[in-house]
């Protein structure tokens, strides 16, 4: 990466003004984009457990490290970069490659076997299968998403982590009127993505107050979509990386 200050000398005007805006000084957004990023995979406990995964892996020379919020995820570091998707641990379904923090909404929502739980925005299914695994194959995970490629990858994803308490959909979430309602919903809406922008400059380049606004319209229909979806006394986790 070139050097931070010309970095943000790069970035749009619009972007570094709502950015400190946000977050209350220019220091607070160099330090986001300073902040330290560890790979992570979560161990499909549907297949296999963490101590065969770490064992595995260190017998391939990875190092891991249980993450402190959730026992299923490690950080790892491979010295020789081979790329996760690459191992068999992962064509298995043993492991899913997947951010730490993209597994705290199934654990805030903390659903038990038996539940019935809409997973508004599912694909590509990493926090579906979460939810599978935290439900141990038991009740009903309905997955939705709006573009049939993703769907077809999450149905890929799925198959291979063994999930099969999901009945996969392809739908706009936010104009569904479901025929069952739900005991839990989650809803991964879709955002700027600017909570990436530490790792994946993309983002920042496509910034827009407009786009913005999209966005959040957006959330919002989603949010209520999920909010007539789940009956009284039910829990709804909403979460976005930015």
């Amino acid at each position: 990466m070139p050097p931070l200050d010309r970095d943000l000398e790069e970035l749009p005007q619009g972007l570094v003004d709502r950015m400190v805006d946000v977050l209350g000084s220019r220091e607070a957004l160099v330090s986001l984009l300073e902040a330290d990023t560890r790979p992570a995979v979560r161990v499909n406990t549907l297949q296999t457990t963490v101590a065969e995964v770490q064992a595995r892996f260190e017998a391939l020379g990875i190092e891991t490290e249980v993450t402190p919020f959730c026992d299923d995820a490690l950080f790892y570091h491979d010295p020789q970069d081979r790329g996760i998707g690459n191992l068999w641990e992962h064509q298995a379904g043993h492991v899913f490659s997947q951010d730490a923090a993209s597994t705290m909404p199934g654990l805030a929502l903390d659903p038990s076997p038996g539940d019935r739980v809409l997973d508004l925005c599912a694909a590509p299914g990493g926090k579906t299968g979460h939810l599978a695994q935290l439900m141990q194959n038991q009740g009903l995970i309905v997955a939705n998403d709006p573009n049939p490629g993703r769907v077809n990858n999450m149905i890929n994803n799925l198959d291979r982590l063994g999930v099969l308490n999901v009945a996969v959909v392809s739908a706009n979430g936010d104009r569904l009127a479901w025929p069952l309602s739900f005991d839990a919903a989650v809803v991964d809406a879709p955002c700027s993505t600017l909570g990436h922008m530490h790792t994946d400059w993309g983002s920042v380049y496509h910034f827009s107050k407009g786009r913005v606004g999209q966005c959040h319209g957006l959330q919002k229909r989603l949010l209520e979509g999920a909010f007539h979806a789940v009956e009284e006394g039910g829990t709804i986790v909403y979460s976005t990386c930015t």
